[in-house]
């Protein structure tokens, strides 16, 4: 028998569910420690979630918070921080008032072009030399936050930084560009798996268009790229697929159907995989 639901005592108090070593609920809890606002705690295990978690955060991701006597929910720890700090703002403030520093802090700019002179507005040397791979496309996208691009188009934005960079500029683009229309071109699939639509492309044709999780039910072209990442990216990829589709449909709940469905590509994709890595023992 699951455990019951945690009922909110007072709705006048925020709740907030984390998981200790989860660094984005580390990153809400200071923030919330920071700002003095009174919580709840709700610890979840990231391996046996209880099953009324699921109506919680339907995506099973943690931290969320919940506040207000209708119960309303939040979840990603930029957009929560970024809630708390609006809507309580006779608390400590946290982030610059200033658009400009907002921007430069977004993307942790700060340390590379605080010395350059007219900062964000620094001409660059020949080819980016006095700035790094990464650093350089920091301060494109800053600059496209400060300009408040409608469509800004990213071609292989995060092609040359590394891992921790890469996430820094996804994270951000989600946020920052979530009201906008974003032209992704990418190699990396983790980049464009929880876009809207995903157009693949070969020798300059189009070979499939759609929806990523609905592609990746047809087992066409897009499916078989991600299934060469590994059986553990492999799911990975698929998770952020489903869960953005659910999502982007305003679905709460997954039925049985679409929950089958994923089973089945899931049970497949590990049946090539076994298949595969036997032959390969076999050659």
């Amino acid at each position: 028998m699951s455990d019951p639901f945690p009922a909110r005592v007072d709705p006048n108090i925020l709740r907030v569910y984390y998981n200790q070593p989860c660094p984005f609920s580390e990153r809400v809890r200071l923030v919330l420690t920071a700002k003095g606002i009174e919580h709840e705690k709700i610890a979840i295990k990231l391996r046996s979630k209880p099953e009324w978690f699921q109506s919680v955060n339907p995506s099973g991701k943690i931290p969320v918070i919940e506040f207000g006597a209708d119960n309303k929910r939040l979840t990603e720890s930029l957009v929560i921080a970024d809630y708390l700090e609006a809507a309580f703002p006779d608390t400590r403030r946290l982030q610059p008032d200033d658009p400009y520093e907002r921007a430069n802090d977004r993307v942790q700019l700060k340390g590379a072009v605080g010395d350059l002179p007219g900062q964000l507005d620094a001409q660059l040397a020949e080819g980016g030399a006095n700035l790094s791979v990464g650093q350089r496309q920091l301060v494109c996208l800053a600059r496209a936050i400060l300009r408040h691009n409608r469509v800004p188009v990213l071609d292989e934005a995060t092609a040359n930084v590394d891992h921790k960079t890469d996430a820094l500029i996804q994270t951000t683009i989600r946020h920052k560009f979530s009201d906008c229309t974003v032209l992704t071109i990418a190699h990396r699939l983790n980049t464009i798996i929880d876009c809207d639509r995903v157009l693949v492309l070969d020798a300059g044709e189009i070979i499939e268009f759609d929806d990523p999780f609905v592609l990746l039910q047809r087992k066409g072209q897009l499916y078989d790229m991600c299934r060469k990442t590994g059986e553990d990216m492999f799911c990975h990829l698929l998770n952020m697929a489903k869960e953005s589709h659910f999502k982007r449909f305003n679905t709460t709940q997954v039925n049985d159907e679409d929950m089958h469905l994923l089973h089945l590509i899931r049970r497949q994709h590990e049946y090539s995989y076994r298949k595969e890595s036997q032959s390969q023992v076999i050659v």
